[in-house]
């Protein structure tokens, strides 16, 4: 307790947050599916699990599982399943970064988002029913759809927004 909310700005299509020397903070992470993922978080490129009490995780790359329906608050570097070392901003030399060498993600948090499949049962509260949301065909509009003649190459990128994500709807058609 003790934690704020941080508004995250655009600047210059980067998401910031301002935090200073110092500061200790914590980072929020949101599973709003049925299922559990895994989630690798990073600070300054440096996996949150790197100074690890514990030699099977200690440097390594580890994956943390989140709970279906969940928010968790991962308050800092992890040392053992009890206890963690405070995420603080400090000048570069005093960085987990610096120990490890690290200098091309300094300054950014990154969570990265994977699958996660139970080997067994889970440890974890039930989820509250949610409403499954989609997009219908809604009234016509007017809308002038121009034309022009090109020839289209390779793919550049993707965008996707999510509005909402359930679990698939139980009414789906056999395959």
């Amino acid at each position: 307790n003790g934690y704020q909310s941080m508004p995250v700005k655009n600047e210059s299509g980067l998401a910031k947050v301002a935090l200073g020397e110092h500061q200790v903070y914590a980072v929020r992470l949101h599973n709003k599916s049925r299922k559990p993922i895994g989630v690798k978080l990073t600070i300054d490129g440096v996996n949150v699990f790197a100074m690890s009490s514990k030699a099977a995780y200690k440097g390594k790359d580890i994956t943390m599982a989140l709970c279906p329906c969940s928010t968790s608050r991962i308050k800092g570097w992890y040392i053992n399943d009890l206890e963690s070392a405070e995420f603080q901003v400090a000048k570069f030399g005093e960085t987990a970064a610096a120990s490890f060498g690290a200098f091309e993600n300094m300054g950014t948090i990154t969570a990265r988002f994977f699958d996660a499949s139970p080997k067994g049962p889970l440890n974890c509260p039930p989820c509250e029913r949610t409403r499954s949301l989609g997009t219908k065909v809604g009234a016509k509009t007017k809308m002038n759809y121009g034309r022009l003649d090109v020839s289209f190459g390779e793919l550049l990128g993707s965008v996707s927004v999510r509005y909402t994500k359930d679990e698939l709807p139980a009414d789906l058609p056999p395959q």
